[in-house]
């Protein structure tokens, strides 16, 4: 089935899903869940970082830094996967579209954790808040370990860093 032949329209919110049928019977999904976009045929989706999503996400995210925190200066910490370097990136220019910089951008690697070394660098850098553009796997452990660090700054994270144990439980 083409993209010209089947046209979905949901609103981005969380649980959102389209369906459609072409003339020939085949059968494609549209969710939306979390941010995330995911299409495919019949129920077998796939997913889908969308550049759209991410965009929303972050320029709303930068805005709220910027604006609703203060921040100037923000250390941006990503993992090693085409969607953390891909919001890294993101992040850096929606943070200077609102007259902030990107203090310090800095990888790491995907399912990391521990983050001693990590910390010492953020610390030197100074920011004023933390953003945090990777998945579940990671960041509980580093909001973890920047708390150890006392680093007392906002704690910001991307969509796919969303879990109980990181907004939650990060001490245990």
């Amino acid at each position: 089935m083409s993209p010209a032949r089947l046209c979905a329209r949901c609103s981005p919110t969380a649980g959102t899903r389209a369906s459609a049928t072409s003339a020939n019977g085949t059968r494609a999904c549209i969710a939306i869940a979390g941010g995330n976009v995911r299409v495919g045929l019949e129920d077998n989706l796939y997913l889908e970082k969308g550049v759209l999503a991410n965009n929303t996400q972050l320029v709303d995210k930068a805005r709220r830094i910027v604006e609703d925190l203060g921040a100037k200066r923000v250390a941006v910490v990503h993992n090693d996967t085409e969607y953390g370097i891909g919001l890294r990136d993101q992040m850096s220019r929606a943070l200077a579209e609102r007259g902030a910089e990107t203090a310090l951008a800095l990888q790491v690697t995907e399912g990391q954790e521990t983050y001693d070394a990590e910390l010492a660098q953020i610390q030197q850098a100074n920011p004023d808040a933390l953003f945090y553009a990777g998945y579940e796997i990671e960041a509980p452990y580093l909001r973890f370990d920047a708390m150890q660090a006392e680093l007392n700054v906002p704690f910001l994270a991307s969509d796919g860093a969303f879990l109980s144990a990181t907004i939650d439980e990060a001490e245990g």
